[in-house]
């Protein structure tokens, strides 16, 4: 919204109103608020109309987002569609009924790659247009067919004092969920997986460009995040995004995708490592500064590359000694072969406490005696059985599976029978193979995994991971079962060598409690959707897209399944399923055939998503703490005194979620802070943000997307708020 409504108001000399998305596949329901804050007033799609199920019953209606914002929802004619008068006399007939005007729009022009009339359908217009039986006919513009159905101009709905003639319109306060093209939430996983990368990478190095230019004076690469973010923008096209173009498609989306890598990699590791060069390290020690690119405190396990050599590790803000352990370069080897990293030093793992928001703590690296070095307290355990005081997880032998999983807080058991079962399923039949996933999947399950191996990797204070490696069919699936200490998540690191064709991959996890409705994670916020369907809308979201996370829980305890990349689930009232890998024959023969890398997890917790904050673990999950390690050699004293822990920028209130921090567009408008009530839950507080810096920075204004000021009004659960911090 930022850029393309710059780029209108750069070449066209003025915004466009109007949201124009004729061919995506579904629209997330928070997307009513973004378009609204971006200026635009109109929202038109005629892709609802490839619905399998319903009929999607309105033409004209009133969209709202769950913050309550409204935009003009308008179904569009059909698109791809000659200058046919009988067609045309019929659907202005069906859209008088709808919405009780004459006006009627239609769209003739070739195919539905923006291909205009062409020079045939132009000479049928102008007959048309003098025929004595055939309604006037006038070459127009949307705004002006608009302007002439709800009786004013787009600019002046919202205006106070004008009584819009929208007001009467059916209003529709849900998603736009598309009832086909359900494949797309997971095919092509490689681009699902780059896309968000990317964009926690670009985020973050946002984040850490502003800080280091407040603190310490580094010039902020503005043009270098701008090629970025517009790589990354261009290839969330609605055929590369969503898996579905051709094979020379990806090659060139790669390449995009490489960009934005490399890119924000320069400017996030340039940022962190001008502010480690600030702190002041003691004498003998070698600093490891981590870094939390969130608005709140965290505590995790880091895993960094440290130089050879036996070391103890320090934190420096407590002078105390910290449980690390030191792996060597045998625990980077992929399990599925492939190449390691260039990287030959060991790792090291510890767990990082308190690190406060969009800030760091300092550790030290302390040379310690050979014989005093601990790789890891190894504990016996013959049973495949985690246990971190959080959570007890026992892993079968048999299948390896998981047959229990305690929440120790509660006691609770998390699953009725075994979970992470891994299913296969048939997927072919569909004209659209890429696109769709087979609606009678489920009658047709291919053989069942075998269980190849089961063995602990490591088994220490730390950190526990146990291997499993299974054969499906002619595919090979390596996963490691990973409980840190203090973690409440059990991360499930997965490779699979995918060989399958027209085969659907999904993971089952059937969990203790019942509920009428799971909820799953939609940008900037949340929706629920009904596990016991009563409506054939309803049921037809038989498969439904997720952002970071879904989950299934009663007011007393429930399951939440975190993403790194995956976005495809269904549910039950009792079960959850995540999709995790497809593979069409087309448009691109050889799709997802080969190796993938992601992870996945399990947050089993008391009480519904909302107080176990699961949108904060699933954040956490796809943006862990970074790590910067400094040289050997004391530092020379910094010229700017900072402290061996600090935070620079957080959110005191745990509803929100940062979402940006950034200079303003136009560098004398000051900075840009947006977050998002994550939860619903409109806060009691006043309208000012409740935020504490340490950048010298105070709140001036709110503002929209655009960076543009507006009037505070009261908050609404499910608000995205957008400020300008001034010096």
């Amino acid at each position: 919204l930022l850029y393309g409504q710059r780029y209108c108001q750069e070449k066209f000399g003025e915004r466009s109103l109007i949201a124009w998305l004729p061919d995506t596949f579904g629209f997330c329901s928070q997307l009513p608020q973004l378009l609204k804050l971006g200026g635009v007033e109109v929202f038109a799609t005629q892709k609802l109309r490839w619905n399998d199920t319903t009929q999607f019953p309105h033409d004209l209606f009133r969209w709202q987002a769950p913050d309550g914002t409204e935009v003009l929802g308008w179904t569009l004619p059909p698109i791809g569609t000659d200058f046919d008068p009988v067609k045309m006399a019929e659907y202005a007939v069906q859209w008088e009924e709808k919405t009780e005007t004459a006006h009627a729009c239609w769209l003739p022009g070739v195919g539905d790659h923006g291909g205009g009339p062409t020079r045939d359908m132009l000479v049928k217009a102008r007959r048309w247009g003098t025929s004595p039986f055939f309604p006037e006919v006038k070459f127009s513009t949307p705004q002006e067919f608009l302007t002439a159905v709800c009786g004013q101009p787009l600019g002046e709905w919202t205006h106070p004092n004008v009584k819009s003639e929208i007001d009467h319109l059916p209003l529709w306060d849900d998603e736009l969920y598309l009832e086909l093209h359900r494949g797309c939430y997971t095919v092509h996983s490689d681009q699902k997986q780059h896309n968000r990368r990317g964009e926690d990478l670009l985020y973050q190095a946002e984040v850490w460009a502003t800080v280091a230019q407040l603190v310490v004076a580094q010039p902020y690469p503005k043009e270098k995040l701008e090629i970025a973010w517009k790589a990354l923008l261009f290839n969330q096209f609605h055929d590369i995004l969503p898996g579905t173009s051709i094979p020379e498609v990806f090659v060139d989306a790669n390449r995009g995708w490489a960009q934005v890598q490399a890119l924000g990699q320069v400017v996030l590791q340039a940022s962190l490592g001008s502010l480690a060069m600030a702190l002041g390290v003691p004498a003998g020690m070698r600093p490891l500064v981590v870094f939390n690119a969130h608005g709140w405190a965290r505590t995790e396990r880091v895993d960094v590359r440290v130089p050879p050599g036996p070391w103890r590790v320090v934190d420096c803000a407590t002078q105390q000694s910290v449980p690390a352990v030191i792996h060597g370069e045998e625990s980077r080897q992929p399990p599925l072969g492939g190449m390691m990293a260039q990287d030959s030093n060991p790792t090291l793992s510890f767990v990082a406490q308190d690190v406060p928001a969009v800030g760091y703590r300092l550790y030290g690296l302390v040379a310690a005696e050979a014989e005093t070095v601990s790789t890891g307290e190894e504990r016996a355990n013959q049973d495949f059985v985690l246990d971190n005081g959080v959570l007890r997880v026992v892993i079968s032998p048999e299948t390896g599976e998981i047959t229990s999983c305690i929440h120790v807080a509660t006691g609770r058991e998390s699953f009725r029978e075994s979970a992470n079962q891994l299913q296969c399923f048939e997927d072919s039949g569909q004209y659209w193979d890429a696109w769709n996933i087979a609606p009678d999947y489920g009658h047709n399950p291919c053989d069942a995994s075998v269980l190849v191996s089961i063995e602990w990797q490591v088994n220490h204070s730390v950190c526990q991971r146990v291997r499993v490696t299974r054969q499906l069919n002619q595919s090979t699936i390596v996963q490691d079962y990973i409980l840190a200490a203090q973690s409440p998540v059990l991360l499930v690191e997965t490779w699979v060598d995918w060989q399958e064709t027209q085969v659907v991959l999904k993971v089952k996890f059937p969990v203790t409690v019942e509920a009428d409705q799971a909820t799953y994670e939609v940008p900037f916020g949340a929706i629920g959707r009904s596990t016991k369907p009563t409506t054939d809308h309803g049921k037809a979201k038989w498969e439904v897209p997720a952002l970071r996370w879904a989950d299934l829980s009663d007011d007393a305890f429930g399951l939440s399944i975190l993403t790194d990349c995956k976005h495809g689930f269904d549910a039950q009232p009792s079960q959850l399923r995540l999709t995790l890998l497809k593979a069409p024959v087309w448009p691109d023969p050889g799709c997802d055939r080969g190796h993938h890398h992601f992870t996945y997890g399990l947050y089993p917790h008391g009480g519904n998503w909302q107080a176990a904050q699961t949108a904060h673990q699933a954040q956490a999950l796809n943006i862990p703490l970074q790590t910067h390690v400094g040289s050997a050699a004391p530092p020379s004293t910094p010229s700017i005194a900072m402290p061996a822990c600090q935070s620079f920028l957080s959110l005191d209130s745990d509803h929100f979620i940062l979402t940006a921090f950034k200079p303003s567009e136009s560098p004398e408008q000051g900075f840009i802070l947006r977050y998002y009530d994550a939860y619903g839950v409109s806060p009691a507080s006043g309208d000012a943000p409740p935020m504490t810096n340490a950048l010298g920075l105070t709140i001036d204004v709110p503002l929209n997307l655009l960076e543009e000021s507006v009037s505070p009004g009261e908050s609404r659960p499910y608000q995205i708020h957008t400020y300008r911090l001034v010096p």
